[in-house]
């Protein structure tokens, strides 16, 4: 088409290259990651096409079909209950046919569509914009949940009520299980609602371990060789962009976690010096780990008090080399942030699929913040380890 160049005889355009590629370019499909994935990809191919082709007037373009009706996707409209299901998602009140395809690669490919260029066409009856606008409106909800849970809230400037601003000093990792936040939170692999009202986290203990793993640990600007750094190994395995599906995975020493010598040996050490990690102690020889991977689901519903997730599934599972006693429990805070008129009545429900009901546990901390704890996943309830 370059080397030929323009034919006005023919077209306006040195030639057309259309794409197909799919909603799921744009809205996630759990289950199907590979297939959004290179929809996704077919995306930015065609872009950086159109951007490259350009000058040579070629036009680049892709069609996104939506529900079509084909032999493909059979199961999702062959019976009245799936494809009524199926409509409830198309504002245009039909599913798609071949046609609707072959029309629209037909307009793209004539000169009525000259000045389009480097766009995805959605043929999809709607369904594509009623889910971003979900996403966006406060109906959908699709965002009200998801990892806004900070990690490692101490040591940072939001907590800082030093008189000379000496943020690091004024509240290290230490402090942080007997002294209560002003500005916000944390917790391990945790989720919150966007206004960080309800937070949901692990609480986990090895039997070894002087306190509760609540929080990534890490070395304040002044403790560590070459400033601050979170001494844990974690990993963000899956989200979809509005996540209603999140999956991570936390790597928990089953010796004695290093605090001590972590913070000595990192503070002994010169900026020349390479830093102490946590692989260097030895706490994990011979893959002596639990791996505690947590899993979050929560699609949307109708709200029914702010203070109240619609519904989140979560689940949690470890994994270790050896069978060890080891605790994993699960904690719910839930903040008050003094709003005028008497305080909320209700509180969260926790469910667990197996083992006895949630304990509720009232915390020692200040009356600002209220505390409920679960069960460990065995039969039994967490041991009382001091805060303090």
């Amino acid at each position: 088409m370059i080397r030929r160049g323009i034919r006005p005889a023919v077209s306006r355009a040195a030639g057309k290259i259309l794409c197909v590629s799919s909603v799921h370019e744009k809205i996630p499909w759990a289950g199907h990651v590979n297939y959004a994935a290179s929809k996704g990809g077919v995306k930015l191919l065609m872009q950086s096409l159109a951007q490259e082709l350009a000058p040579h007037r070629i036009r680049v373009n892709s069609i996104a079909p939506g529900a079509i009706q084909t032999p493909i996707n059979r199961a999702a409209w062959e019976t009245p209950e799936a494809l009524n299901a199926l409509l409830k998602l198309i504002p245009y009140g039909r599913i798609g046919l071949p046609e609707d395809i072959g029309k629209a690669a037909v307009w793209l490919a004539s000169d009525d569509s000259d000045y389009i260029h480097g766009q995805t066409i959605f043929v999809d009856g709607g369904m594509t914009a009623r889910r971003l606008e979900e996403a966006r409106a406060p109906t959908g909800h699709w965002k009200r949940w998801g990892p806004y849970l900070a990690e490692r809230q101490w040591g940072t400037v939001r907590e800082d009520y030093s008189p000379s601003g000496t943020a690091w000093d004024y509240f290290p990792h230490d402090h942080a299980r007997s002294r209560a936040y002003r500005w916000g939170e944390d917790g391990l692999l945790g989720i919150c609602d966007n206004h960080q009202r309800l937070c949901f986290a692990l609480a986990l203990w090895n039997e070894k371990d002087p306190i509760l793993k609540e929080r990534l640990f890490g070395l304040t600007g002044s403790q560590g060789n070459h400033g601050e750094d979170v001494k844990e190994y974690y990993f963000y395995l899956d989200s979809t962009p509005t996540h209603s599906y999140m999956k991570g995975l936390y790597k928990y020493p089953q010796a004695e976690f290093p605090y001590a010598r972590l913070v000595q040996e990192n503070a002994r050490r010169g900026r020349g010096d390479p830093e102490l990690e946590l692989l260097d102690t030895g706490v994990f020889d011979e893959n002596r780990s639990f791996d505690i991977v947590a899993e979050y689901a929560g699609p949307p519903a109708p709200l029914t008090h702010p203070l109240v997730p619609e519904h989140v599934v979560m689940g949690f599972r470890g994994r270790a080399p050896q069978a060890e006693p080891r605790t994993v429990g699960r904690w719910c805070l839930r903040r008050d942030r003094g709003t005028p008129g008497p305080p909320a009545r209700v509180s969260p429900l926790l469910r667990g699929t197996a083992g006895p009901p949630v304990h509720r546990q009232r915390d020692q901390r200040p009356a600002s913040v209220r505390q409920a704890r679960q069960p460990r996943l065995r039969q039994g309830r967490l041991p009382r380890i001091p805060r303090a």
